[in-house]
């Protein structure tokens, strides 16, 4: 078993990519000094000695984006001003606030400063302190490679020709070896440099992968509203440049601490952060499972209409059992994203398994709400499971001033549409699954006892409209009833 400095590259990313490297430097040795000896000449013996420094780049810059790491938040990590955390994201694995830039890595299990993604191939994250290594590690590879395919298709047009030549001829397996090498040097030039182009296109605008999908939800937040968001750390393509490609590959700055442009503060992205997190949550649902599944990667009995359509994720699969709470974020065709509840124990806070499981029929509800028609197109059909109304029909429009309710609070709702006879909104709490608040009188509204309600209206079409799904505080359910 692998351990200290060696845990990290006893994984399959880093074997692999080790093991390719291996392959390609040791072929193109071979070849180079048969083709083109480096004795022979100056440009022969620059040619080998530039082919052979790109392979040792290749190797270090990989080894120090391995070792180096990206830097990690201390655990329990606090601004240095207590009021500051109003604007940051707190990690229940960490115990601790995520700093700007900062996002929580499942697989490494730590918060890493300035998170850009992680990544198999060095079983780390790319980070604010290996980010310089990384992308050296890219060009290294792809300037390499791109030497190497030339050497070794020079020296199969040499052998395959009809001209002598000035060494032994190779075995079949030296030939075939050489035809495998070059198709992964030509694999690593292309993929490899795509990868590149990316990171440089990141660096030059000083975004990470993920603050780019933060930016994509901020521009779509405000369409239509006629303002724009402006990413606080993008100071021009120069200064973004030197802040990760630096002579050593040292980053600028701590981490934690970042230059911004005028009129933004270090808590600019974190606030939108925060408000698109809002939003995910009026768009959460909350489900009890009611059919058991397996967390497999090949789920075969859900159809081939499931199995031939994987989502693009390495995310864990969730085995869910009879009478699991699931949130669910996003629908897709076949497959739902989410996360999986655990029972509290004592003090702990409630432990969330963010993973991914799939729609298969009447498999989940909660209480009030199932979902029955998975394999359609767009979102899941609501039904109430007494009455079984389609949500999709509803012509209502409600608002709630808002998406929970927190004891003490008060909350106002306003319906337009269609006249109707009724409604009714409670709370329920979380973790009691209790009902809690009561109802505020206004001049406009009668309020009658829920049992009678319900059972006078029985007869009656009720539509279940989800308002909002607390997180821990409530969750709220509104029932209309039309004539």
């Amino acid at each position: 078993m692998c351990t200290g400095p060696l845990k990290k590259i006893c994984h399959w990313g880093p074997l692999t990519a080790l093991g390719i490297i291996k392959i390609i430097t040791l072929m193109t040795i071979h070849c180079s000094r048969q083709w083109w000896p480096p004795q022979e000449s100056f440009w022969a013996a620059a040619n080998f000695c530039l082919f052979f420094f790109l392979s040792g780049s290749t190797l270090f810059h990989f080894i120090s984006a391995i070792s180096e790491g990206p830097g990690f938040l201390p655990l329990k990590w606090m601004p240095d001003k207590a009021t500051d955390v109003q604007f940051l994201q707190y990690c229940t694995v960490c115990q601790g606030y995520k700093a700007p830039r900062s996002h929580h890595c499942r697989k490494c299990g730590r918060c890493v400063m300035k998170m850009d993604h992680h990544c198999p191939w060095i079983n780390n994250c790319v980070g604010h302190f290996n980010h310089g290594h990384f992308t050296a590690f890219l060009a290294s590879a792809v300037s390499g490679c791109f030497v190497s395919t030339i050497i070794l298709i020079s020296w199969v047009v040499t052998v395959l020709s009809l001209k002598p030549i000035s060494f032994p001829p190779p075995s079949v397996l030296t030939l075939v070896l050489v035809v495998f090498t070059i198709g992964l040097s030509i694999g690593v030039v292309l993929t490899v440099g795509m990868l590149l182009y990316f990171q440089m296109t990141a660096i030059l605008k000083n975004r990470t992968e993920i603050e780019d999908w933060i930016l994509e939800k901020a521009h779509y937040r405000r369409l239509g509203t006629g303002t724009k968001f402006v990413h606080p750390y993008s100071k021009g393509w120069f200064f973004n440049m030197k802040q990760v490609l630096t002579w050593d590959c040292s980053p600028i700055g701590d981490g934690i601490h970042w230059s911004v442009i005028d009129d933004c503060d270090q808590y600019t992205l974190t606030r939108e952060q925060l408000a698109q997190k809002m939003d995910k949550r009026r768009r959460a649902r909350r489900y009890r499972i009611i059919e058991p599944s397996s967390g497999s990667w090949l789920p075969i009995r859900y159809g081939f209409g499931v199995l031939c359509h994987p989502p693009y994720t390495d995310e864990t699969r969730i085995k869910l059992n009879l009478g699991d709470i699931v949130i669910v974020t996003r629908w897709r065709r076949y497959w739902l994203f989410g996360e999986k509840e655990q029972k509290t124990v004592g003090d702990v806070p409630v432990k969330r398994i963010f993973s991914l499981f799939v729609k298969s029929q009447r498999s989940y509800d909660d209480e009030f709400a199932q979902v029955s028609n998975f394999h359609g197109v767009g979102d899941p059909v609501l039904f109430d499971s007494r009455f079984r109304q389609p949500l999709n029909k509803n012509p209502y429009t409600l608002i709630a001033s808002a998406a929970e309710y927190v004891p003490g609070s008060q909350i106002t709702v306003t319906i337009s549409g269609s006249p109707f006879k009724g409604f009714f909104l409670q709370a329920r709490d979380a973790d009691t699954n209790a009902w809690i608040g009561s109802w505020a009188q206004t001049p406009n509204t009668n309020t009658h006892p829920e049992q009678g309600l319900l059972h006078r209206y029985r007869s009656k079409r009720i539509r279940n409209i989800l308002v909002g799904l607390g997180g821990t505080s409530g969750i709220m359910k509104n029932y209309l009833l039309d004539s």
